[in-house]
């Protein structure tokens, strides 16, 4: 657990210190690029010995985190460590000896890459050990948000408040120890308002559909007490950050209250 709560030191601040920093210009001011270029759970067999977790839904789990903390901070170059590699392969995300089957971290990057927008969008929340990443899709149409449960010993509720629209459709993907993203479910929304309980150490991704409007009914609000445990992406684009942190801490808090929506920006992915 220690290790997934430690996700916003290397990978957001960090980054944007390097970005954002003036120690890190060159002599014309110019500023430097900030790249990851190796990045995985462990280089070596855990200390408990337990390798498996290389090929596990925590696996999984941790390169989504670090994916969503890496997009906020604008990292210019975010690149897991290989695919595959000789001998026992511990740290590939391929298996060589099976017609390069996927093991269960590669479908983190099949649900990032085929349900993400092209433009990403403000959003805030408050949950404890949960990480997400809100986008649309260039048309606008469809809202995209990918929901990490870090926790790896508790199911969390991610609940979604939708400010621009009352009722629709969408359609959830999910993976968790025992489900591939490769399939969806589909459900529908009211009040503008949908949640789902995601189980321990496990991501999901909601397409949203926006098309067309569809207000409350006459005398029927949007609900204005919200619960706790909310992510609400506004539509609206944020700018990115320029001034940097004041400190580099090597853990975080279990809280999600540095998810804020300057941290998003509206640029193409």
């Amino acid at each position: 657990q220690d290790r997934l709560d430690s996700m916003e030191g290397p990978y957001y601040t960090d980054v944007v210190t390097v970005e954002t920093n003036p120690t890190f210009s060159s002599p014309t001011g110019k500023k430097y690029g900030a790249a990851i270029t190796e990045y995985n759970m462990s280089g070596q067999s855990l200390a408990d010995g337990d390798d498996n977790k290389f090929r596990s839904n925590y696996n999984a789990t941790f390169a989504a985190s670090a994916f969503i903390y890496a997009t906020k901070a604008h990292a210019d170059f975010f690149n897991f460590y290989l695919l595959a590699q000789g001998g026992p392969n511990t740290l590939g995300i391929l298996d060589h000896n099976t017609n390069w089957a996927p093991y269960k971290p590669y479908y983190a990057f099949h649900l990032f890459g085929n349900h993400t927008g092209e433009r990403l969008v403000t959003a805030t929340g408050n949950q404890t050990r949960m990480d997400y990443l809100a986008s649309k899709s260039s048309d606008g149409k469809t809202l995209f948000v990918i929901v990490v449960n870090k926790d790896v010993a508790n199911t969390q509720t991610a609940s979604i408040q939708l400010p621009e629209k009352y009722a629709g459709e969408y359609e959830r993907f999910v993976l968790d120890a025992n489900t591939n993203p490769t399939t969806g479910a589909t459900g529908s929304y009211n009040k503008g308002f949908l949640s789902y309980e995601l189980p321990p150490a496990s991501l999901a991704a909601f397409e949203i559909e926006l098309t067309g409007a569809n207000p409350a009914p006459t005398g029927q609000a949007n609900p204005t007490t919200k619960p706790t445990t909310i992510i609400q992406p506004t539509g609206k684009p944020s700018p990115q950050p320029t001034t940097p942190p004041t400190v580099m801490p090597t853990t975080v808090p279990n809280t999600a209250a540095g998810l804020k929506g300057e941290y998003f920006t509206d640029k193409n992915l």
